[in-house]
């Protein structure tokens, strides 16, 4: 029988501009979705992707959000979270 485990993925943009990225894997699917929830969480409490902010004020934001998605980004679209169940191979 083959293992199953869930990716957390992220995502930016639109079309051409849009941007996707592993985040992390775990054994099952509820841990995943406490995970999107922590980094849903997390972009809320630093209020990532205000429009509003300079551009210094956003990459500090961005930067304080890369300790816990090291590869988080963030434009005009704001960022997106989500879970994709994938099989283990041997």
């Amino acid at each position: 029988m083959s293992e199953k485990i869930w990716m957390v993925g992220g995502s930016t943009g639109e079309y051409s501009d849009r941007v996707e990225w592993a985040v992390d894997a775990w054994r099952s699917e509820a841990e995943a979705q406490a995970r999107v929830k922590f980094l849903d969480d997390k972009m809320r409490e630093l209020g990532l992707c205000d429009s509003r902010d300079d551009y210094d004020i956003r990459d500090q934001k961005e930067l304080a959000m890369r300790a816990f998605d090291p590869a988080f980004s963030c434009d005009y679209t704001g960022s997106h979270y989500y879970i994709c169940e994938l099989e283990l191979k041997p």
